[in-house]
């Protein structure tokens, strides 16, 4: 026996149909569709429909003749139709937008989408949000307000940011979207481009239309070896003056953190209270460069200095 498979969309479900009630639907046409074309082919022949409410994957030909409560046993166009047009569903949300849209192809019903993406080359993501590579928000910069959605910790950081981009981490967004210059067109930008593209869909919704994502995010940037800063770090590290430790001075020191030595002796009750590991150093704007092999620094005290 060969295979026979067959991929029904929306028509033919498992146990069930696609709904003819909106979007031009025709109960007539969709039984005729289901009988002759797909319920005709062998009775062995596996059917995959488009989605299931019920996690089921897939039926067969054999099956929906038999169990199908819309079209299997005896029934005929005359019950299927009278069936359809009795079952009094409540319309799916913003189906009053989702149809005259489908209809469109989905492009805006005023051609608004090329008016708004006429300021830059602005490309599609999968989702459909707009965005712009590293290279041309590099150099165009000065003309454009970016909007750094990581957290402060992270603009702190290693990763750095870029030049004169402003700082709104993605929780405090919906309270603080005013402070972006409306002036101007705007770039959302994250470590990655995931956590900027949420933000790019909230600030769509509050009506900004010059704005784009970065794709990518600074990883992009940072790959392109595009300018970014890193901030002078303003912290003192007072160090337990123990031999095994001394190397961690060095490396504190070049990367521009100050380092204080204290004896053991005096750091012995805050060593207890304050051990710190190179997630919370990093939580704070440091890098963690070292530690133990649990990698626990408890022979470092983290003050701002």
């Amino acid at each position: 026996m060969t295979h026979s498979v067959a991929f029904t969309g929306d028509a033919l479900l498992v146990r069930g149909c696609g709904r003819c009630d909106f979007q031009q639907g025709d109960a007539a046409t969709l039984y005729h569709s289901i009988t002759e074309q797909l319920l005709s082919l062998p009775d062995h022949c596996l059917l995959y429909p488009a989605h299931d409410y019920s996690g089921r994957a897939v039926s067969s030909v054999a099956e929906e003749k038999a169990y199908n409560a819309r079209l299997g046993g005896e029934t005929d166009e005359r019950d299927f139709v009278g069936y359809m047009e009795n079952l009094h569903l409540p319309h799916p949300n913003r189906i009053s937008v989702a149809v005259p849209a489908n209809l469109r192809s989905g492009r805006p019903a005023d051609g608004g989408l090329e008016e708004a993406d006429d300021w830059a080359p602005i490309e599609r993501s999968y989702a459909g949000l707009p965005e712009l590579t590293a290279d041309w928000v590099a150099d165009h910069r000065e003309t454009l307000t970016l909007v750094d959605v990581r957290s402060e910790a992270e603009v702190q950081g290693p990763d750095g940011r870029i030049p004169g981009s402003l700082l709104i981490p993605l929780p405090e967004l919906p309270t603080r979207a005013d402070e972006i210059p409306t002036d101007r067109p705007t770039v959302v930008l994250c470590h990655s481009g995931s956590r900027s593209a949420l933000a790019t869909q909230q600030l769509q919704k509050k009506g900004l239309t010059q704005m784009a994502n970065l794709r990518g995010g600074l990883r992009a940037s940072k790959a392109q070896g595009l300018p970014l800063e890193h901030p002078r770090l303003n912290h003192t590290i007072a160090l337990c003056c123990s031999r095994e430790h001394k190397w961690f001075t060095d490396a504190l020191t070049a990367v521009g953190v100050g380092v204080s030595g204290s004896s053991v002796a005096a750091c012995q009750g805050i060593k207890a209270q304050f051990a710190l590991n190179s997630t919370v150093l990093s939580g704070m704007g440091l890098w963690a460069v070292g530690g133990s092999r649990d990698h626990r620094i408890t022979s470092w005290v983290v003050a701002q200095g």
